[in-house]
């Protein structure tokens, strides 16, 4: 026993307090499909129930959809126009997360009510655990969403011209969320207040797109020509708005947020496969993201491959290959996935109503201007490769060789900024190049099949080894970028970008071992030798991505 401890706060009971907060998850599916098919048309209607319990009590997921679907044919099969939708409604009952770990912190020797039947509480002790039955029983936090997913599309062959055909597709993804929460006062604590939260979402993705296609054997010049061109415009919209208790005695109604991006795209592409064994493609994107400003706004991707089916060819027709073919490619793509909608422009951000600042008689709501960088533009990546398909014993045995070699440029990052050089201490812009190259091997084995029976063998590894070659934010060859943050939000970080290093790079200090190898905690080389254990000592030491990995299925 320890002298320290109270034995008069202990209870009588015996009280399994993971037993009271957890239940057996009950589960059900319920799908009734209708479906009827015409000459020229046909349609199907699913209607599908789900109900979820959690494994903690109270916890509820609820979910009603309804999917429908219509064909329709006209022109003697020429035109096919196709309808489908999706309505849900996904009802949730969240139970607090909380009650786990005041579950494994409760005294077991404490029944979960007391004699009058209220809930057992440490009333008085601010630090003490809440009851976590209490917690389960009164927390209210609930959420609907209802979401719409249509598409309508529209394929048709030209009656002049059948190699020629044209395809639309305009689509759209609804939703709109809406959530309540309620948490009771804190029992142990006079000073806690009860908390409500409401809350409501909208977003909105919408698609059109449309192409025309020309496909046709030359017979003349033995060769397939297929070519497809078209544009592309795809909208996304967020809204969320909320309204919480701030205080015991006021409710406030937070200002929204609204985010909105675009994307749109002309595009074309030519392939030739020539004989059976000359193979040629060609493509080109020009693609525009509202992410950038405008004279960023638009970049260009083309892309070329070669490819020959050297199994096809007169002097290999009896060789032991079931499959040889030599390919080539090289090709430009772009990213602009950032995080964020308005990075290259200089917005504000209204400050919430407890950080106004009084201004004679009247309180003035702060505005805070944002980090931007109005030079900010598409991240781009080139790549070669080349490559090898094989195929043997009836392709019961199939394989490929493929390197590859792969530059980016203006890489895209959120890095730390200089103090006083923009408006905030993280920067979202473009930081330097990423140099990439590998070889890729997969090895495919069917090693017994029959009617009843199928046994197949997939071996496949990977050689890489990645560098960053420049970095544009500093001159300076020890200039480098702190990157990889920890979890926890400890706000630091443990990895680095560096010229001439992995991108994965470690930098941390150095651990020191005792004589029999151990390592001595707390304990880390001064690396510069002034008696000290700073930022200064810390080192670039390996990195996360291996240089190479295997797989086997």
């Amino acid at each position: 026993t320890d002298s320290n401890l109270n034995a008069s706060l202990l209870g009588n009971s015996d009280t399994n307090w993971q037993k009271e907060i957890y239940q057996t998850a009950i589960g059900a599916i319920h799908n009734l499909t209708v479906s009827k098919g015409y000459e020229n048309f046909n349609y199907r209607a699913t209607l599908n129930h789900t109900s979820q319990q959690g494994v903690l009590t109270g916890d509820l997921y609820e979910r009603n959809a309804l999917n429908l679907s219509f064909v329709q044919r006209l022109l003697n099969d020429d035109l096919k126009l196709t309808l489908t939708t999706k309505g849900i409604l996904d009802d949730n009952k969240f139970a607090n997360k909380g009650a786990i770990g005041a579950a494994v912190a409760f005294d077991p020797t404490q029944s979960v009510y007391n004699s009058d039947g209220s809930y057992f509480q440490y009333l008085g002790e601010n630090l003490a655990p809440v009851n976590p039955v209490f917690t389960l029983a009164k927390d209210n936090n609930r959420a609907r969403n209802k979401r719409n997913i249509t598409n309508f599309n529209i394929d048709y062959r030209f009656w002049f011209l059948k190699d020629l055909t044209f395809n639309l597709n305009a689509g759209v993804d609804y939703s709109e969320l809406s959530g309540k929460q309620y948490s009771p006062a804190n029992p142990n604590n006079s000073g806690s207040f009860n908390y409500k939260n409401f809350y409501q979402g909208l977003n909105r993705n919408t698609l059109l797109d449309f192409y025309f296609n020309y496909k046709k054997a030359v017979a003349s010049i033995n060769t397939n020509v297929d070519v497809t061109a078209g544009h592309s415009y795809q909208e996304f919209f967020i809204r969320s708005d909320r309204q919480e208790t701030e205080t015991a005695s006021s409710f406030v109604d937070r200002d929204p947020i609204i985010n909105r991006n675009s994307l749109e795209s002309y595009f074309a592409r030519a392939s030739f496969d020539i004989a059976d064994k000359y193979l040629v493609s060609l493509s080109y994107r020009r693609d525009g993201s509202s992410r950038f400003g405008p004279d960023n706004r638009w970049s260009n991707f083309p892309g070329v491959s070669v490819g020959w089916k050297l199994s096809n060819e007169t002097f290999l027709q009896d060789s032991f290959f079931s499959n040889l073919k030599l390919r080539a490619g090289w090709g430009k793509t772009g990213q602009q996935e950032i995080g964020q909608n308005y990075g290259y422009l200089g917005v504000c951000t209204p400050g919430r109503e407890d950080a106004s600042v009084q201004m004679g008689d009247v309180f003035v709501t702060t505005l805070r201007p944002e980090e931007f960088d109005q030079n900010l533009k598409w991240e781009e990546t080139s790549q070669y490769n080349l490559a090898l398909d094989f195929g043997f014993f009836n392709n019961r045995l199939t394989g490929t060789i493929d390197g590859y070699y792969r530059e980016t440029d203006d890489l895209l990052a959120t890095v730390p900024t200089a103090a006083g050089s923009n408006l905030s201490d993280l920067l979202t812009t473009n930081v330097g190049s990423i140099q990439s190259k590998g070889l890729e091997l997969s090895l495919n084995g069917v090693l017994a099949k029959s009617d009843t029976f199928n046994w197949e063998l997939a071996v496949n590894a990977t050689l890489q080894k990645n560098k960053i070659t420049k970095l544009s934010l500093g001159n300076d060859p020890n200039f480098f970028i702190a990157q990889g943050g920890i979890s926890g939000g400890v706000g630091n970080k443990i990895q680095l970008w560096k010229a001439g290093l992995d991108p994965s790079t470690f930098y941390v200090f150095r651990q020191v071992y005792d004589a029999d190898g151990n390592p001595i905690e707390g304990a880390y080389v001064d690396v510069n030798g002034d008696n000290q254990i700073t930022e200064a000592d810390k080192q670039a030491y390996k990195k996360a991505t291996p240089d190479v990995y295997a797989g086997l299925t």
